[in-house]
């Protein structure tokens, strides 16, 4: 069965790419510029995972074990791989483990 195309598909279509084109523009602008740095630093997040907060999560509570033991409770299963003090200690993301400024270091603390 086709989706018969006629003038409401096109204008929806067209602004729906307009939306994205202006998304990415923005987004692009806020990993560029960082400007809310003092506050991503201090949820010890990575410009991605701040900036960008399409995660998907199914509906199902979860327990996670950070690198240190400790266990980490979340409402979803969109979970964070290390706790708030490993995360801060490391200078690493708490969402997806990776450096906080996205650089990739010569020496690792851990």
């Amino acid at each position: 069965m086709s989706i018969k195309h006629d003038r409401c598909v096109y204008e929806r279509s067209t602004v729906m790419a307009k939306r994205m084109v202006a998304y990415t523009i923005d987004l692009a602008d806020k990993f560029a510029n960082d400007p809310e740095k003092r506050k991503r630093l201090e949820e010890c997040l990575c410009p991605i995972c701040y900036y960008e907060k399409s995660r998907i999560g199914g509906s199902a509570i979860r327990t996670v074990e950070c690198v240190c033991g400790k266990e980490m409770h979340f409402a979803n299963t969109c979970t964070d791989n290390l706790c708030d003090d490993c995360a801060e200690d490391r200078g690493c993301c708490k969402h997806c483990g990776g450096d906080l400024n996205i650089k990739l270091r010569r020496k690792l603390n851990f």
